[in-house]
């Protein structure tokens, strides 16, 4: 299904159910490509308006849950405005819609610092998430890491992913899972679900894929997407982040080398993940093949790299 857009005169009946004034301007945020997302400019400031497009209720509201959970903890996060009746979900032509406190955020530079202070906020947000009951109820495929799952047809290059999938997962299964810790986890702990000014993490949002899993899949993601690369590992800064980040969740090695091969699996995912979103959003085809020419490199050169050299250039 094809991205269905929010049109102007829809944000002004949805601004009726607010008091946070009338419309002036409003702009996609085109990196969200499951939901629709848009800076909303009123006569009373900016804000994030998201319309949740295949999300069911009462996962939006455990979402919820946990983000007023976080802020209540002192975790970054943008506040979630309340309707005139005071609810932080309303319903416009079907759909559930949700608007957040706009939060300033610029480009940053990944210096050592951020990286420290990356680690600092991502580690502290999941040593409480740690202190989340799990019920069972949102939890994605069952160990779903070591198990192969059906791809959809890979619609940029002649690449066999079902042959690299298998040797993924061949590598996850030597893990001994038992030591693999479980938690509610962001679920997307990377940096474009966070904000930045002045080269400070001052947010951290989108949390549409929090869920119960592993606890190392969250600073996986921001080592993943930031710190390897298709010409290698940036060991130097994947040392610093995780000295900042086990200081307030502790990753035995077990979990240290699933780090790694949980990042190949996230490649291959990616991949898979691209392949549907190039149907539903086919003005954006060069940016995704370019995103899938980053991924496929990437899993290519995580495949060359084993535990033993992870664990000791980490280490060291």
């Amino acid at each position: 299904m094809k991205f269905v857009p929010i049109e102007s005169k829809d944000f002004d009946v949805i601004l009726r159910e607010y008091s946070i004034g009338e419309r002036v301007s409003h702009k996609r945020c085109k990196v969200a490509l499951e939901n629709a997302v848009y800076i909303l400019e009123t006569t009373k400031g900016k804000f994030v308006l998201k319309r949740f497009d295949h999300t069911k209720e009462n996962y939006i509201k455990y979402q919820n849950k946990i983000e007023s959970f976080l802020i209540k903890k002192k975790i970054p996060l943008p506040k979630i405005i309340k309707s005139k009746k005071g609810s932080l979900l309303i319903h416009y032509k079907k759909k559930p819609v949700q608007i957040q406190a706009f939060v300033k955020n610029k480009k940053p530079k990944l210096t050592n610092a951020l990286v420290k202070e990356i680690g600092k906020i991502v580690g502290k947000m999941d040593a409480c998430l740690l202190e989340f009951p799990l019920n069972g109820k949102f939890i994605w495929e069952k160990e779903y890491q070591f198990k192969k799952r059906k791809l959809r047809k890979n619609l940029f290059s002649a690449a066999n992913l079902c042959k690299i999938q298998s040797c993924v997962v061949d590598r996850i299964r030597t893990l001994d899972k038992t030591k693999l810790k479980k938690s509610v986890i962001h679920g997307d702990a990377n940096m474009i679900n966070m904000l930045f000014d002045k080269n400070r993490l001052v947010g951290v949002i989108d949390f549409g894929d929090v869920h119960e899993d592993y606890l190392l899949t969250d600073p996986m993601f921001f080592i993943s997407d930031k710190l390897m690369h298709a010409s290698g590992i940036d060991y130097s800064k994947v040392k610093i982040f995780l000295k900042s980040y086990t200081k307030y969740v502790a990753l035995n090695d077990e979990e240290l080398k699933a780090v790694l091969y949980f990042s190949q699996l996230r490649c291959l995912f990616s991949i898979d993940w691209i392949n549907r979103m190039i149907k539903k959003h086919p003005d954006q085809k060069k940016e995704l093949k370019w995103y899938f020419n980053l991924r496929y490199n990437e899993n290519k050169m995580l495949s060359k790299v084993t535990a033993e050299e992870f664990l000791l250039k980490i280490k060291s």
